[in-house]
């Protein structure tokens, strides 16, 4: 069995660490911050089907809770489209902190972890990545998982030849605040759930969940820009008037952090080194979350590493990863970037005139799709006669979610650099036309 080096206590770095420890692999996670620093102090989403499916033990019931029924609202606009959530695809709301530190206790049995340990570079010897370094010292190993994050300065320092992206790239990152207020109960909310969409113009989002009793959940997020004080400050102010069960004191939360909001890496792989979770940009580019695509991840790559660590072996893990999720977050993502870059005005027009409805807007576990039907389509070119060329944009922009889709499952099944170049090529110009 080989010697494995994990980069980054994340969540498919510890579903692997346990499959690989388990089955015999000297496994070491070294992670650069305190074990009560782990992971984010929020809640975020998945189902639990993933967690019987890959008989993950299940969180204590006081550290998640039910979540269905998203409204999203466009623009300069107070009225809000709700989604009607499919029950058998409903949503669970976990404790990230406490849900990572399930995982590490779990993972503890077969690997060691190693807590406030940052690590400094890769070994990089002829095209291959053969260890790590800390505090100068240098520590080999077969293959390198890194799971350190969207930003990871590890990616960022491969040779050229290994073909993978160095940085998430325009319209890739979210700039995200996460805060919790007070609640105020003198008010019952309309809605519990609601995602601002363009809020304020901004290009990215903003969101009001209220699903306890003395505090709301708030995010307010842009794409690709830092967030200052200015700006959080005038959407506080306007999710208050929109929605006053929103009090005024800060209970706990205010970081600011970055995450991925766009389609997987389209190479994971090179020699001696493989990316996992945030470091290969699997969340769902919709909404952010990315808990549920990591387990996944997580499993695939521990069962393939069985076979090898060549790159040729790790593709595989890809090609399953792509068939699995990652080809259909590459249409959440087209139908994203559609969203952001659609004037403010024109978007508030789709969703006031009932163009885009509850029966054409869903979001779940594994994210959002906009689908209108040809017969649907008719009825709202009638509706939106004074908007035709803009209607137009919107026919075109949903069949960009199935060339998106695809375009993914198109992913070359057996690792040939050539294929594999032309298709990361054509995937760079299509969503260079979004």
């Amino acid at each position: 069995m080989g010697k494995i080096i994990i980069i980054g206590a994340g969540i498919g770095g510890l579903i692997a660490a346990y499959d690989l420890g388990k089955d015999g692999y000297d496994v070491t996670i070294y992670e650069k911050n305190k074990k009560d620093e782990i992971s984010y102090e929020w809640y975020d989403d998945s189902t639990l089907s993933i967690l019987k499916r890959f008989d993950i033990p299940f969180p204590a019931e006081d550290t998640y809770f039910s979540k269905k029924d998203w409204a999203f609202v466009p623009p300069f606009s107070s009225k809000a489209v709700q989604t009607v959530s499919d029950e058998k695809l409903l949503n669970y709301s976990f404790y990230r902190r406490d849900f990572s530190n399930n995982l590490i206790k779990r993972a503890s049995e077969y690997a060691k972890i190693n807590f406030s340990t940052p690590v400094d570079s890769l070994i990089i010897n002829n095209e291959k990545v053969e260890g790590i370094i800390i505090n100068g010292e240098e520590i080999k190993a077969d293959l390198v998982i890194d799971s350190s994050g969207v930003l990871s300065k590890f990616r960022a320092s491969l040779p050229e030849s290994f073909g993978i992206e160095k940085t998430p790239g325009k319209g890739g990152v979210f700039n995200v605040v996460r805060m919790f207020y007070e609640r105020n109960k003198e008010f019952t909310p309309d809605l519990k759930h609601k995602i601002y969409l363009k809020h304020m113009g901004n290009i990215g989002i903003s969101w009001f969940r209220c699903d306890f009793e003395n505090e709301v959940d708030v995010l307010v997020g842009l794409v690709d820009k830092e967030i200052d004080d200015n700006t959080i400050n005038k959407a506080l102010d306007d999710l208050k008037k929109a929605n006053p069960a929103l009090g005024d004191k800060l209970l706990h939360g205010g970081d600011r952090c970055v995450i991925p909001v766009r389609y997987p890496l389209t190479k994971m792989v090179g020699n001696g080194y493989v990316a996992i979770g945030d470091s290969a940009f699997m969340t769902i580019p919709l909404v952010g979350s990315g808990m549920e695509n990591s387990i996944i991840a997580g499993k695939i790559l521990a069962k393939t590493i069985k076979n090898g660590v060549s790159k040729e072996n790790l593709w595989n893990y890809q090609v399953e990863y792509f068939k699995e999720v990652g080809a259909e977050n590459m249409g959440i993502d087209a139908i994203k970037r559609w969203l952001l870059r659609t004037d403010s005005q024109d978007l508030k027009f789709l969703f006031e005139s009932g163009i885009i409805g509850e029966k054409e807007l869903a979001i779940s576990g594994d994210g959002g799709k906009i689908e209108l039907s040809f017969k649907d389509k008719l009825g709202k070119l009638k509706i939106g006669y004074k908007k035709i060329g803009l209607l137009i944009k919107l026919v075109n922009a949903l069949k960009f979610i199935d060339k998106a889709t695809a375009l993914g499952n198109e992913i070359p099944t057996t690792y040939n650099e050539i294929e594999i170049n032309l298709w990361q090529d054509k995937v760079k110009k299509f969503y260079s036309k979004l």
